[in-house]
């Protein structure tokens, strides 16, 4: 789905920090109990074994067939 991109000599690679809460919520959606989710493992938490989300990589959400979505933005008060 998409496309690969590369980024240039002027673009940096970024973790987006999420609260607690959603979290929370993308951990539960993939069945995890711990709260963590599958992506890169951290070797310097204390359960080194557990896997933790990749804060760099996108958060998708599958529609089902059928349904409908809408995207709300708080910030500007518009829904999509």
């Amino acid at each position: 789905m998409g496309q690969t991109y590369m980024l240039t000599e002027s673009e940096e690679l970024w973790e987006k920090e999420l609260p607690p809460g959603v979290e929370a919520l993308l951990a539960a959606a993939h069945g995890d109990i711990r709260g963590t989710d599958i992506g890169v493992q951290s070797s310097s938490s204390p359960d080194a074994g557990v896997p933790q989300r990749d804060c760099t990589r996108t958060i998708t959400y599958q529609v089902p067939h059928n349904a409908a979505m809408q995207v709300y933005d708080y910030r500007e008060r518009r829904a999509q």
